[in-house]
């Protein structure tokens, strides 16, 4: 394992990434960590999604964003550890957690870097249908990834580490 850990490791490093991350002295660290980045980068997508409309809509949009994905996280995250847990996991609460996290820097991170997509469109075309859709698509495109990201997480944790 690399001697400076970054949570970029997810997107190129991820056996390693989920390596750390079930180390529990990494683990309450990169909580943090992760939540950072995931408010970082949704916020300026959300400051992209919102700039169609105006400055108001664009600061408006930059807190929403963030506000969705970690209100998101709130309402499912309790299931997903208790399920978890039912069938047999060890995790803690904090590995658990980094899991899903690492799920939504992902999700973060690709919506991200489809904001000067967004900015082109924008420039070049008038049509507010279009965006919408566009940042729909956004979404479901990084969405996949997250989930790929999560489920190949607790997999690693499953198999390579007999979290279970």
């Amino acid at each position: 394992m690399k001697t400076n850990p970054s949570v970029f490791n997810v997107f190129q490093h991820s056996d390693e990434y989920f390596e750390m991350l079930n180390d529990p002295e990494h683990s309450r660290k990169y909580v943090f960590k992760q939540m950072l980045f995931i408010l970082l980068f949704s916020s300026i997508y959300g400051v992209v999604m919102g700039s169609y409309n105006g400055l108001l809509q664009s600061i408006a949009t930059g807190i929403k964003v963030p506000c969705l994905i970690f209100l998101s996280l709130m309402v499912c995250f309790p299931a997903l550890y208790v399920i978890q847990y039912m069938i047999g996991s060890k995790m803690t609460i904090h590995q658990m957690a980094n899991i899903i996290f690492s799920g939504f820097i992902v999700f973060s991170g690709i919506a991200l870097s489809f904001s000067p997509i967004v900015i082109f469109f924008m420039i070049t075309g008038d049509n507010y249908a279009f965006l919408k859709l566009l940042h729909v698509a956004i979404f479901a495109f990084s969405g996949i990834f997250a989930v790929k990201t999560i489920i190949n997480g607790l997999t690693f944790s499953c198999e390579q580490k007999n979290i279970y």
